[in-house]
């Protein structure tokens, strides 16, 4: 076992939910991407004080199984700190060591659960959520796109999920899957303020991207009308 030494952490965390953040950058909406922006972490606080893995016997000298529970609170606190890349690689590396924890953990959890699943499957949505986040932050939607489904094919009302994917499509300006991601939210939450502000801005950049395309084409075809590029409907004789 590796233990892993980090600070602990006093501060309160942030509910990530889609009505309490401000804005970042484009493309990403105004008011939209730090809304649902925080990372989705701390659910089981600071209540883990061992070092050890979960069940271990804290015997760090048998092999080289890290802390799952750590390296996401390492990411948590890289993603804190601005560093977007960093966080997203500890909680990939996170996410390898629950699933490295076996089918017979797995069974514990639902044994404990009362079949219902177990927390490190949890553990491993709420991972998947944060390296969706993180992924927004380095310009990849397309694998918050990746995270965000999968987190949906398990918990099809998840409201984080929905969100971060209604901005990845707009981020890829997919505008009509990004306004129908955002009408799924808005089934589940009808009050979201967020969700109906993004909705707001996903269809103003869907009409003025329509404008920008019209104006172009019709430029397009007037410089091909000047340049004498089309037919004028005069046969050609071809010659002898």
């Amino acid at each position: 076992w590796v233990r892993m030494s980090l600070p602990h952490d006093e501060t309160e965390q942030p509910q990530d939910h889609p009505s309490s953040h401000t804005n970042e950058n484009a493309p990403i909406p105004p008011a939209a991407a730090e809304r649902n922006g925080d990372v989705e972490d701390y659910e089981d606080g600071d209540d883990d004080e061992s070092d050890d893995y979960p069940g271990s016997d804290g015997d760090d000298d048998e092999d080289d199984t890290l802390n799952p529970l750590a390296v996401k609170q390492a990411g948590n606190d890289a993603f804190k700190r601005g560093e977007y890349k960093a966080a997203v690689d500890l909680w990939k590396l996170a996410l390898k060591e629950i699933l490295k924890a076996g089918v017979a953990a797995s069974r514990l959890d639902q044994e404990q659960a009362g079949g219902g699943g177990g927390g490190s499957f949890e553990e491993q949505l709420t991972l998947r959520l944060n390296m969706a986040q993180g992924y927004l932050k380095l310009d990849e939607p397309d694998n918050t796109v990746t995270q965000c489904e999968f987190v949906l094919n398990h918990r099809p009302d998840n409201v984080k999920a929905l969100y971060r994917l209604a901005l990845a499509y707009h981020h890829m300006q997919d505008w009509d899957k990004s306004l129908s991601t955002v009408d799924r939210l808005l089934s589940v939450d009808p009050e979201n303020a967020a969700a109906k502000q993004l909705r707001a801005t996903v269809k103003a950049d869907k009409r003025r991207a329509a404008q920008q395309t019209s104006k172009l084409y019709a430029g397009m075809m007037r410089s091909a009308l000047e340049e004498g590029c089309f037919e004028t409907g005069q046969e050609s004789t071809p010659e002898a």
